[in-house]
This record gives C-alpha cells, structure tokens and sequence, in this order.
C-alpha cells in the first residue's frame, strides 16, 4: 500500500510539474516541445485518475491546438476538459475552459454566438466573484469586436479588463490587451494612442505570447509600419509573424505526427497517387473542372516525382515534345497558373529556374508516408517490432502508383514503389514463417502472388511453411502451380534455387 501511495503520489507531482511546464514552453512559443510536454502531463493524470490535472492538461493542449489554426481540435479538446470539469465542480476552470471554447466559435466565424456566450459567462462569473474570468470574457469580446469593426465599443472593453489585469499582476494578459488596444487605435487612425500602447509593449522581454495574435491583424501592422515612429518596433513583431507562418505548416506536420494521446488537425493538403490519383484541401477533392485540363493535373504529380525540381524546358519536352519553343512557354504558362488556381498560389515554387512542388506546405502525401514506414522497418531489427512496422508499410501501398496514367515519366517511380512494396511484403512473409506463424506467413503469400504470380520468393516461403507443418501436398502443388505460372507468363523454368528447395523439401 505503501509503494502504491508513493507511485500515485510520484505521478501526481510528475503530471503538476509537467503541466506547470508545459504552460510555460507554449507561452515562449515553443508549441511542439509544449504539446508533447503536456501529453506526458495527461498521461501521468490518467494514470494516477486525478482528474483536475487532466482538465488542465487538457485545456493547456486545446490552447496549443487553437493557436496552431486548428479550432475544431482544439474544440474537442476542450469539450473534454469541459466535461471532466463540470463533473468535479472546478468553477474556475470550467469558466475558463467555456471561454476558450467560444473563442473556437469566433474561429470558426460564430462571432455572435461567441459573444453572446461571453456576455452569459462574463455574468456568471461576476455572479461568482471571478474577476479575472470576468475579465476575460471582456478580452475576448473587444477581440470579436475588432473583426467587426466595432473598434470603439472593443477599446471600452480592454481599458476596462486591462486595469484588472493589471491589479492582478497577469503580465502575459496585460501584454495582449495592450497588443490589442493598439491595433484598435490603428484602425481608429489614432497613431498617437497606438504608439503609446506599443512603448509599453516592447518593455516586454517576452513577445511570443503575442505573434499568434500579431498574425491575426498582421494587417493592421503593416498600416501602423507606414505611419508611426517606432517603425523598427513594428518591424520587430512583423518578423515574428512572417517567422511564425513560414514555419507553421511543418510544425503542423511534426505535431500531427508526434500527438498520440490527442490525435492534431488533418493535413489542409491530402495527397493520394497510391492506388488512385486524388488531391484534397481541407477535406474537398480538387476535381477535373477545377484542373482545367489533364495537363495541369499531371503537372502536379510530376513535380512530386522529381522533388529535385524540373526547369521550364525539361516539362516542355515531357508533355509538349513535338512543340516549338514559343509554343511550349504559352503552355507552359497556363498549365501553372491552373495548377496554382487550382490547388493554390502557393503550390508551385520556382528556385534558380527550377520548377518544384512547395514541400513547407501543410500536406500529407500517401508515397512520402509509405517510403518512411518502409524506412522505419528496415531500421528495426526486433522481429515483433519489425512485424508491425512492415504491416503498416504494406497497409499504406493501396495500389499501382498514378494508376490512370500510361505516361513515360510515369513507369519508372511506379516499378520502384512495386518492388519495394514485393520486397516488404516477401520479408513479412518472412518474418512470420520464422516467428511460427504460418497461416499468417501463407495468407501474405496468398496476397502477393494474387498480384503477381511469377514471384518465386513467395513460392518458396509457401513451400517451406507447408513443409514445416508436415503437408508434403501441398509443397508439390505449390511448386507446381510455380512451374505452371512461370512457363505460361514469362516462358522460363523456375530458377535453381527454387528448384533445388522443392528437391530438399520432399525427400
């Protein structure tokens, strides 16, 4: 009971310290070690059933996921710590957590609804004497009220709640509202007012509690660059921004790929050329009216074969080579700009005249993600681990690469991604047959020569697992069929050391 007491005890801490932590790294804008911070928080408070640590685990994730433009995660996150609160009864946290959960809805363009929800939670809080929530909601509605243009009623507000902030010693809420009051004043064209609310912000030693908020009105940045002194000042948090957006699509891609515990936001860019060819953003499949001509489609795909790049001249000779030059630029030209218009400016990018698909988008491609987990499994040498890794290698190859396509550039890519996916099928089967597990090692035989018939390593393996559990039939008729399948398909003879396995299998 003793031991028990001091584990329980231990995980607490470790989930408390790990909470405190995790805040603190989202706070220097250090999202993915924060993120993976306070999945370990959540962990330690699942273990131990503390549930208000959980809460704030939770919630500490939801922030993360809301500021990297993902609010219907970061609303399900929510809705979680919402529900884990309102059962303990935790006021405080339940009021903040319905805070957060209407600014998602001010995300997701329910600015109304989120208003009308901080006016109700605002008054419970007063109701309640929770002044800093209270507050909040004030913070939050002036922020609403900026995007509507309503910047008078939005200064009211954050003079009001900035004074509590300021009571309470809350240095980060003081630092935005003042961020916000000066982007007020901005809209306002009162120069003067916004120059005194960013003095008092740059005394501040830490600005990245601001650069999610300075990206929301980066706008209005830029108009105060043009018309206020302290141009290096402004000039400073723009940096911060264009920094933070340049790398928020692979901080994305590195978060959705590290969260376990709370799966992040899909990828806005869904790549599939595994089995069919189909692209989607934010859920919705760029259709063939969209691309205009098969070409620009094409294009697309061509650029994710060569990752090195192509130049203006080798695409002409790919898709055009019977053009002339003049002829071969005004194609060129309008097949770009329908792939740009089509799945968006930012897709293509030109480096020292080479043409190359933008790999710092947010995307998900099934080739990329297939070539890593066959990566991943050839770097394992534990069998069960190896098993497992293989299984997902093999799960991700849904079918012939560009199926749709008979095109040159096409052959090449397409027979290396079959045999690598033959090749991790045939060490599968492999695998299983020296782990025992024979059905399993038979039924991954069954799927690769369902395929392709002429492979003689599945052959072999079959061989030898029916000779393993003693059926000497079966290993005849599958060296048969092998014969059979090799003579009718390719019109050779099965190699020598096929033939010499059957010889020393049925002796």
């Amino acid at each position: 009971a003793l031991s028990f007491w001091r584990e329980t005890h231990n995980s607490v801490w470790q989930a408390n310290l790990l909470n405190n932590l995790g805040v603190l790294q989202h706070l220097m804008g250090e999202y993915e070690i924060a993120a993976s911070t306070l999945d370990k928080a959540l962990q330690h408070a699942r273990i131990t059933g503390y549930q208000r640590l959980e809460a704030f685990a939770l919630a500490g994730i939801g922030d993360i996921y809301r500021d990297l433009d993902a609010p219907e995660e970061a609303g399900v996150v929510y809705k979680q710590a919402v529900d884990i609160a309102r059962r303990i009864e935790d006021q405080y946290l339940f009021l903040y957590l319905e805070i957060a959960h209407a600014v998602v809805l001010s995300l997701k363009q329910q600015a109304n609804t989120a208003l009308s929800n901080l006016a109700e939670i605002e008054q419970t809080a007063r109701d309640r004497n929770a002044p800093f929530e209270a507050a909040l909601c004030q913070y939050e509605c002036g922020a609403i009220l900026i995007r509507q243009k309503q910047y008078r009623r939005s200064i009211a507000l954050f003079t009001e709640c900035l004074q509590i902030f300021e009571e309470g010693g809350h240095k980060v809420q003081i630092d935005c509202t003042r961020f916000l009051l000066m982007i007020a004043y901005v809209y306002l064209e009162n120069y003067a007012m916004a120059d005194k609310a960013l003095s008092e912000i740059m005394k501040s030693t830490n600005l990245s509690p601001l650069i999610w908020l300075s990206s929301r009105f980066s706008d209005a940045l830029e108009i105060f660059k043009k018309n206020t002194d302290q141009r290096e000042s402004v000039q400073r948090l723009l940096e911060l921004v264009y920094e933070f957006e340049e790398h928020l699509p692979s901080l994305r891609r590195r978060l959705r790929q590290k969260s376990t515990s709370i799966p992040f936001a899909p990828a806005k860019f869904s790549i599939r050329a595994l089995g069919r060819m189909q692209v989607k953003i934010n859920g919705k499949v760029i259709g063939n009216s969209a691309w205009q001509t098969q070409t620009a489609r094409d294009l697309f795909f061509l650029l994710l074969t060569h990752p090195e790049g192509l130049t203006k001249e080798t695409i002409g000779l790919i898709f055009w080579p019977d053009a002339s030059p003049d002829d071969v630029r005004f194609r060129f030209k309008n097949t770009v700009y329908r792939v740009r218009k089509a799945a968006g400016k930012e897709t293509i990018s030109l480096h020292d005249d080479y043409y190359q698909f933008n790999y710092n988008l947010d995307y998900e491609y099934d080739v990329e993600d297939f070539l890593k987990k066959i990566d991943a499994a050839q770097s394992d040498n534990t069998p069960e681990t190896k098993i497992e890794l293989l299984k997902n290698a093999i799960q991700q190859y849904k079918g012939a690469y560009l199926p749709e396509l008979e095109e040159t550039w096409v052959i090449p890519e397409r027979e290396h991604l079959q045999q690598l996916y033959n090749e991790a099928a045939i060490q599968l089967a492999e695998l299983y047959t020296q782990q025992g597990q024979y059905q399993s090692a038979l039924d991954e035989c069954t799927k690769i020569l369902a395929e392709d018939g002429s492979i003689e390593a599945a052959h072999r393996i079959a061989m030898r697992v029916h000779a393993a559990m003693g059926n000497s039939a079966l290993v005849a008729r599958q060296y048969e069929r092998c014969v059979q399948i090799l003579a009718n398909e390719i019109g050779v003879s099965p190699s020598s050391q096929t033939q010499a396995l059957y010889q020393t299998l049925i002796k």
